[in-house]
């Protein structure tokens, strides 16, 4: 019955209709999957950690320029306070350096409620700056 469960499948016919080396190859994988996925994750934060800041900063702005496209609705190259609130999830990892962001982008947001693309990327570039980018 684990091995049913380990396996994913739904019932019994199933796990019969498969080979034994099936089986047990399904059940090793996904015993091991997690733990792969763990060291996959861990292999791009040090490979991060190796890059000099100038390289970091670059990949950053070229990230946060990808996702103000992205979360940019209407497309007119302004992000509303909803918008504005969905990128700065996604690219700050930490909830203290969310409010920091959000406290800076209150600050020059215009008499419209939005903020432009190069509002938001000094902003961003102040923080990477003070605190180290993403």
């Amino acid at each position: 019955a684990a091995a049913t469960q380990i396996a994913g499948r739904k019932n019994d016919n199933e796990l019969n209709e498969l080979s034994p080396f099936r089986t047990v190859f399904e059940l090793v994988r996904s015993l091991i999957k997690p733990s792969v996925q763990r060291v996959s994750s861990f292999l791009k934060r040090l490979r991060w950690r190796t890059f000099p800041t100038e390289v970091k900063l670059r990949l950053a702005r070229e990230d946060l320029e990808w996702r103000f496209e992205r979360y940019d609705a209407n497309g007119d190259g302004r992000l509303n306070a909803a918008e504005l609130a969905q990128v700065i999830s996604t690219i700050t990892e930490t909830r203290e350096r969310a409010e920091r962001v959000r406290r800076e982008a209150a600050a020059v947001v215009g008499g419209d409620g939005t903020v432009s693309f190069a509002q938001f990327r000094v902003i961003m570039d102040t923080e990477w700056r003070r605190y180290g980018p993403p």
